[in-house]
């Protein structure tokens, strides 16, 4: 079985940094919105999608890692 590409990892995990990155400024300048205009589903939604988005990111780490050390 051929090993996939470790840059592919790398990317992965870096492309998904950037999304965590920017949904948690996304969701830190709704919640200090003078004008409280984000609703409690939009916190819970984004929380949900940021979630899912780290526990990519952990296991393309995972795959990366064990690609890598073994």
């Amino acid at each position: 079985m051929p090993k996939p590409d470790l840059n592919d990892y790398i990317i992965d995990i870096l492309h998904d940094f950037s999304e965590i990155e920017s949904m948690m400024k996304v969701l830190k300048d709704g919640v200090n919105n003078e004008n409280s205009e984000i609703a409690m589903t939009d916190v819970e939604n984004t929380l949900e999608i940021l979630i899912a988005k780290m526990s990519n990111t952990k296991f393309s780490l995972e795959k990366y890692i064990d690609t890598t050390f073994i």
